[in-house]
């Protein structure tokens, strides 16, 4: 909400700058009726001088703000955010056009003055331009980081993570007492990635952080907000020295601690090695193998650190913001919850944990995943940059760095692609016309990680997170709400509720 504040902030203040300007020397030029430029555009609102259609997607989750505009100009509409041509999709027929018709056009990404700062320079796998870096980084991410075989190595890992963050609730469910989900979740979720990706156990067995581990959490945690925040330079590159917001002088602060502790683990890591050492548990981590492999794949120290944060930040963000929503959904569907209890006591028992193995026999716990990622994904809206011009379909002209913005959220809430589309309703992959729908980019009314050259290479390894822990909350415990759910949405790269959830836990495993 700040962020959103800010941004509002600073475009009133933006607006007040140069409406003189515009009566005395811009009236003509900008006021002009321009429409006979837009032939070749698709139908979208009259842009305001200068700013654009900034203003349209200030004052509410942006992506609410683009469905209600795409609800009267379109599933493909054409926006002016500030001086940027701007591509809005909003159907899986448009979706599809742009990620696979036209998937090597909109191979890249925006290059937004956060995400510049935070990731050296777009040294990482999810900011960085279309061309030999991002295919190199790539395959890497494929081949070594998320393989199956990877995620799999995992395992013990993730187990002990969830296990003792469990422990807590536990507690809580003897004395009846309220849960905080969302700390918990995010915890959970945090500690798995860190541990994955840097064999780094934050806070020990007790989980007691030190001053620097919460300073670096806070970070990891603001980072993430930020890069999803509206930043007007990004729209108005003429302005970007202002800094109008603050983003870069927060920026540069959040990357100098970041920087701080990732060069400390690679430090910490080639000295571990030198003696010979493997990662935690035996099991070479994701800093391992990207140090491992740094000559043979011409990866710079700064590259590593951004493709680690990428993993650490975007990682247990999804993962963590998903289970939140689940477990809320469920809430307020007990009928849900009771069914996934029961497939686990029968698939599973009920005298021995859950473990990864029984999971690809808990089909309606993968239901309730996917129904999840439909009503909420985790990035509702995902960003694209056009790497060169093309023409459209239907004749629409795309130049290049054009944005595209496929409103994932709009898509998957979208009733010609969906019945009961505002329903959580798992049961609909089970039967009937969705019961083969997949998350993984190839069905296009349903792509929570994207589509195409740019799909989320970490889906794999975000999924297995959010299958584990649900499937271990719902095995470990029934589960009353607090009062009624809060159901509204907090905008940024990633989308969580904007209250956190709080239920109150009752122990039901022998």
């Amino acid at each position: 909400m700040a962020a959103q504040a800010s941004s509002t902030a600073a475009l009133s203040l933006l607006w007040s700058l140069l409406v003189a300007i515009w009566k005395k020397t811009l009236g003509k030029l900008f006021f002009r009726d321009d429409r006979h430029q837009q032939d070749h555009m698709p139908p979208g609102p009259r842009p305001l001088p200068v700013i654009g259609n900034l203003h349209q997607l200030l004052g509410r989750p942006p992506h609410q703000a683009l469905l209600d505009l795409s609800k009267r100009h379109g599933p493909l509409m054409f926006l002016r955010l500030g001086c940027v041509p701007t591509f809005v999709a909003s159907s899986a027929e448009a979706a599809r056009e742009f990620l696979h018709t036209h998937d090597l056009v909109f191979a890249s990404r925006p290059r937004y003055a956060v995400a510049r700062e935070l990731t050296y320079n777009f040294a990482d796998i999810m900011w960085a331009p279309y061309g030999d870096h991002w295919r190199h980084l790539r395959k890497v991410c494929s081949l070594e980081l998320f393989s199956g075989k990877r995620v799999d190595s995992f395992e013990r890992l993730r187990k002990e993570e969830i296990s003792s963050a469990l422990a807590t609730v536990e507690e809580a469910a003897r004395a009846s007492s309220v849960v905080d989900l969302r700390a918990v979740l995010s915890d959970i979720t945090l500690y798995s990635i860190l541990r994955m990706a840097t064999s780094q156990e934050f806070g020990g067995k007790k989980k007691q952080l030190s001053r620097f581990e919460r300073r670096v959490k806070e970070t990891i945690e603001h980072a993430v907000e930020m890069i999803g925040a509206l930043n007007v330079g990004d729209y108005l590159p003429s302005l970007r020295w202002m800094d109008l917001q603050g983003y870069g002088r927060r920026a540069r602060k959040l990357h100098a601690l970041q920087d701080a502790f990732f060069q400390s683990l690679i430090d910490r890591k080639r000295q571990y090695q030198g003696r010979g050492g493997a990662g935690a548990g035996g099991v070479d981590d994701l800093l391992d193998v990207l140090l491992a492999s740094q000559e043979k794949n011409a990866l710079t120290d700064d590259t590593i650190k951004a493709v680690i944060q990428d993993v650490i930040g975007a990682g247990s963000d999804t993962a963590w913001v998903t289970c939140e929503w689940a477990m809320a959904e469920l809430l307020r569907h007990p009928t849900a919850m009771r069914r996934a209890q029961r497939e686990i006591d029968a698939v599973v028992g009920r005298d021995r944990v859950v473990e990864e193995s029984d999971l690809p026999g808990l089909n309606f716990l993968h239901a309730i995943v996917k129904e999840t990622l439909r009503l909420h994904p985790p990035s509702p809206v995902i960003l694209y940059e056009s790497t060169m011009p093309c023409v459209s379909s239907a004749g629409y002209r795309i130049a290049q760095g054009a944005r595209l913005l496929v409103n994932v959220y709009a898509i998957s809430r979208d009733a010609n692609s969906w019945e009961r589309a505002l329903d959580f309703w798992p049961e609909r992959f089970e039967e009937g016309a969705k019961k083969g729908v997949d998350v993984r980019g190839q069905n296009f009314e349903l792509i929570p990680f994207g589509s195409g050259r740019r799909i989320c290479p970490g889906m794999g390894m975000g999924l297995r997170m959010v299958q584990c822990v649900l499937a271990r909350l719902l095995q470990g415990f029934d589960w009353e709400k607090v009062g009624e759910i809060d159901m509204r949405e907090k905008f940024g790269l990633a989308m969580p509720k904007l209250v956190p959830l709080q239920a109150i836990p009752c122990p039901r495993r022998s």
